[in-house]
């Protein structure tokens, strides 16, 4: 199937029917590494953004279909909290997870003011990928995020 903004993004469909998550970061390699793990081990389908202004593109064209966004805190043109509040006018109920190599406390709190669903330090591992993107595509919408408390 694809997706209105499928010209404009990359799109990599994984193995299993996974869910659809944008991936935000201004890193090439972090996008491409990310993406592997995502698809290939995770089975997840996963829209691409080198940045900020693409990203909320990319969610006005086709935010129903994405389940999660992976939004990195630092980047050029827009940070990912700037990001994810513009996109969270288009959709008050997005779910997003800011990564970032933040130290934990920064990072816990920018993505609690913010409204991030969690905060994953980078580096990370493919197990700390699969429970973060887990527990936030499982978190009850209403409630306060639990790894934040």
């Amino acid at each position: 199937a694809a997706h209105p903004a499928a010209h404009a993004a990359q799109v990599a469909t994984g193995p299993a029917p996974g869910r659809m998550i944008l991936l935000v970061d201004d890193d090439p390699d972090i996008r491409s590494n990310m993406t592997e793990i995502l698809v290939d081990v995770l089975g997840h389908t996963v829209i691409l953004a080198k940045d900020g202004p693409e990203a909320v593109e990319i969610y006005r064209a086709c935010g129903s279909t994405i389940a999660l966004i992976l939004m990195d805190a630092t980047m050029g043109r827009m940070t990912g909290a700037e990001t994810f509040e513009a996109i969270k006018e288009i959709n008050p109920a997005a779910r997003a997870v800011l990564c970032s190599g933040f130290s934990a406390e920064t990072g816990c709190e920018t993505a609690r003011a913010h409204g991030f669903l969690d905060f994953l330090k980078k580096p990370f591992t493919i197990s700390q990928l699969q429970e973060t993107v887990d527990r936030a595509l499982s978190t009850k919408m209403d409630a306060t995020p639990a790894a934040l408390g």
